[in-house]
């Protein structure tokens, strides 16, 4: 018997070191260090990932354990946690701020780069995984094809030939480690490239290319020919594009071919109606104006804020806008019900993407004709998500001479608005008219044979029992409750 207890003994005693190895081998890749061997290791290392804690114990610590468990594959990737506060100070000095407990130092060739701990919380959350691979590419490179992934923005130089190249090399490394968290920086080669914008004003030029690539900002539009292309101009490019105040140029999409723009703002003519507001994978918002009217005028000007503000989600958002006095609206648009100059109306993108549109929202104008109040009741609608978007003191200061700041839905009448949107999605309904009595004539309330009934329905002709919700002041949707059995 005592054999058998000794025997179990030792097979408990091997498991246990089974799974202690199992731990270290997962945090071997951890390296736990005070400041003197702190600085050593990231001297002797080209990246360096350190996690800055009170004490080992944080509950932030799974964060870079978990972190360096999922890029366990790149041997480049080194992890350290420090909880020196001697680290903290001598970090602080090289990423240029305070470096606070808990916090994240991503160091590449002795560049730091801080991420706080409540930045990597937020949401939209802080990649910290993805600039830990953006570390294991150089600070500058070629930009010879178009990318996979669309994560940061692009600086690029239009170099004319190689001398031109080597001759901003220390300038191009410079901005590529000053903007590490931010852009990718990279040649691309003036004469043909994956872009083909090859313009003669942008020869030996910056240029800053969005995510997305469907727009780009040019450096002669902020800096002057006798302004030197050196860090500090350059750098104020930068920053002035970050501001929000640049207008972007256009990078075409081949869904825009046949587009008309006015001011950026796509112009949704009748004949092409049907393929920019009824395109299922997009929000689209459109402006209905009257070209003689200055409230629609005010608008359209809004409209143009917006266009220039979401120019590189094109291929999700379109802000369009249709002279509605001298064209009729297509009897194909879920929304015909014209009453009054300007109305804003969003058909947001079908829940799968495809499928035929049914909903619509319609601004109250009591919510804002500014382009920051439009823009916050458009997102509270919109099928897809968005980046954020920057906007300039100038917009601000747009926002308080029109609306006097920032305008809130009540929030019973925005939840009765969802609700009807709900009921325009049912694929059961049987869509009959806006506006013009559209097909009113083939239906009437009492033998209307589905649950829903659409249209300019005055108050008190609808039934009482009915559960209504008003789209516009002339327009309902009303739906009828189904018949009940009761048993015996």
């Amino acid at each position: 018997m005592n054999k058998i207890i000794y025997i179990f003994i030792l097979v408990l005693l091997f498991i246990s070191q089974i799974n202690a190895s199992d731990v270290d081998d997962l945090e071997s890749n951890i390296n736990i260090l005070n400041s003197e061997d702190l600085q050593l290791f990231i001297k002797n290392n080209e990246i360096v990932i350190v996690g800055f804690f009170d004490k080992v114990d944080n509950k932030e610590y799974g964060y870079i354990k978990g972190l360096s468990l999922a890029l366990k594959e790149y041997e480049r990737l080194n992890f350290v946690i420090s909880t020196d506060n001697n680290s903290n100070v001598w970090a602080s000095e090289i990423v240029g701020v305070q470096v606070e407990n808990p916090s994240v130092v991503i160091f590449k060739q002795g560049n730091g780069y801080y991420i706080p701990y409540d930045k990597i919380q937020s949401k939209p959350m802080y990649n910290v995984r993805e600039l830990c691979l953006k570390a294991l590419n150089p600070f500058v490179d070629e930009f010879d094809d178009m990318p996979i992934e669309y994560n940061y923005d692009y600086l690029l130089y239009f170099y004319v030939d190689e001398e031109d190249k080597i001759a901003n090399f220390e300038l191009m490394q410079k901005l590529g480690a000053s903007l590490f968290q931010e852009f990718n920086v990279k040649y691309i080669y003036q004469e043909k490239n994956p872009l083909n914008i090859n313009l003669p004003e942008l020869k030996s030029k910056f240029i800053i290319v969005t995510k997305n690539f469907q727009s780009y900002y040019r450096q002669i539009d902020v800096l002057s020919e006798e302004d030197e292309t050196n860090f500090e101009n350059i750098t104020y490019f930068v920053n002035y594009y970050k501001s929000g105040s640049l207008d972007p140029q256009f990078i075409w999409r081949y869904e825009e071919m046949n587009w008309e723009f006015t001011d950026y703002v796509t112009e949704a003519r009748p004949n092409i109606y049907d393929s920019i507001v009824l395109e299922p994978t997009t929000d689209v918002i459109v402006l209905y104006y009257k070209s003689d009217c200055p409230y629609s005028q005010q608008v359209m000007e809004s409209f143009q804020v917006l266009a220039k503000k979401y120019i590189d989600q094109r291929h999700k958002l379109t802000v369009a806008e249709f002279e509605a006095e001298s064209q009729n609206i297509p009897i194909t648009s879920p929304w015909r019900n014209l009453i009054e100059y300007p109305t804003v109306v969003l058909y947001p993108a079908t829940k799968t993407g495809t499928g035929t549109k049914r909903q619509f929202y319609v601004l109250k104008q009591d919510l804002g004709r500014s382009a920051i109040n439009i823009a916050n009741w458009m997102l509270k609608r919109v099928t897809n998500s968005y980046d954020e978007v920057l906007y300039s003191p100038t917009d601000f200061q747009k926002l308080n001479e029109i609306d006097g700041g920032i305008i809130e839905q009540d929030k019973k009448e925005e939840m009765e608005e969802f609700k009807a949107n709900e009921l325009l999605g049912d694929p059961n309904l049987i869509y009959t008219l806006f506006g013009q009595g559209r097909d009113q004539k083939f239906f009437s309330v009492e033998n209307e044979e589905n649950n829903y009934y659409i249209g300019n329905t005055a108050y008190d002709e609808m039934a009482i029992t009915a559960a209504y919700y008003e789209l516009t002041p002339t327009t309902y949707i009303v739906h009828y409750p189904e018949p009940t059995t009761e048993s015996d």
